[in-house]
């Protein structure tokens, strides 16, 4: 059954939309906010945040070393319904892939 997620065009607005959301939200909060406990154990607030960051930037670094070298990328997204407020990136994200799929293969293992 198709929902449309493997629409880009249904899927990248959304996500677009999901992405300013969290930096709206992130935008707002204080140090002090940031400093106080996540819903995650042991995690402040700013610990989500940066890992978010770093997750998306890291996927950023993996397919532009890929590209150079020819390399394709196959990605498990199963994982992008585990998000609790957020959506993960996927691979396929126009900030991780520049606007372009190619090299890249994205599945979902489990479902």
């Amino acid at each position: 059954m198709d929902d449309g997620r493997n629409d880009t065009a249904h899927t990248l607005p959304w996500m677009r939309t999901g992405t300013e959301h969290v930096f709206a939200l992130v935008a707002k909060l204080s140090d002090a906010e940031l400093a106080e406990p996540s819903a995650l154990p042991e995690w402040s607030r700013a610990h989500v945040v940066a890992h978010l960051a770093r997750n998306a930037e890291a996927l950023i670094r993996l397919v532009t070393w890929a590209r150079q070298r020819g390399v394709i990328v196959a990605s498990d997204e199963c994982y992008l319904d585990l998000g609790w407020d957020v959506t993960p990136p996927s691979i396929l994200d126009d900030a991780v892939c520049g606007g372009s799929h190619a090299g890249l293969l994205a599945a979902e293992a489990v479902r």
